[in-house]
């Protein structure tokens, strides 16, 4: 029995980790319905793209990964956050000379992995597209924001949500936000389902991020989180 617990991700935690993602964002419209069209048709390539991703942000330096278990120590939620600003140099500059091996390895293979495999389950364009979004928010990332943590992504597996494993994260999230020096605002993007969520912990939005190439996607709604920042 593990036990029910919230800690850092491990690299040995990725295959868990992707399914969590996989199952829990299946019917999402952001990285299902627009991202990923042929999901259901091509499972083997939407199951192999969620842990390509999440590998990556287990091994990026200036992320921070966080999952939940159950009681018997399995994975049933999964967050990913990264550092904003110049912060994240210092972070990237921090990382061990052993953890950049490793990483520039998998970086190498997935690099190789491009020219032999085609993802059948996505659209080029809006994973592009995806990936450009950020020079439509990053007006949002200024002044007393310009140095933030960022929830890129937040998933519960279909089988244990609304059972407090979310919150949890959320609070692992926001102890990263304060134990900065200064402490520092935690921003997230709310997808439709989510947003309800995020406005009780007592995020509140300063944005949209489904603009430009990502305007007819649902959700979007820029939140940040600064109780925090107050005491």
């Amino acid at each position: 029995m593990g036990g029910s617990e919230v800690r850092l991700a491990k690299l040995a935690d990725v295959s868990q980790m992707s399914e969590v993602f996989a199952y829990g964002f299946v019917d999402d419209d952001v990285f299902g319905r627009w991202m990923h069209p042929g999901r259901h048709e091509h499972p083997e390539d939407w199951f192999r793209w969620w842990h390509v991703e999440v590998r990556k942000h287990v091994l990026d330096p200036v992320a921070r990964c966080f999952v939940r278990t159950n009681e018997e120590g399995i994975i049933m939620g999964c967050m990913l956050m990264k550092r904003v600003g110049e912060g994240a140099k210092a972070l990237g500059g921090a990382e061990s000379y052993a953890d950049m091996l490793v990483r520039k390895m998998y970086d190498a293979d997935e690099y190789a992995d491009s020219f032999t495999g085609t993802n059948r389950s996505a659209d080029p364009k809006a994973l592009e597209a995806f990936e450009q979004n950020w020079n439509e928010i990053e007006h949002h990332f200024t002044g007393p924001r310009a140095e933030s943590w960022m929830i890129e992504l937040l998933c519960i597996h279909p089988n244990a949500q609304k059972s407090g494993y979310g919150k949890a994260l959320i609070e692992a999230a926001i102890a990263v936000a304060r134990s900065e020096e200064p402490p520092l605002p935690l921003a997230v993007i709310a997808s439709e389902v989510g947003d309800a969520f995020y406005e009780k912990i007592g995020f509140r939005e300063i944005g949209r991020a489904n603009v430009g190439a990502m305007s007819e996607v649902e959700g979007g709604s820029l939140k940040f989180y600064e109780q925090h920042l107050k005491t």
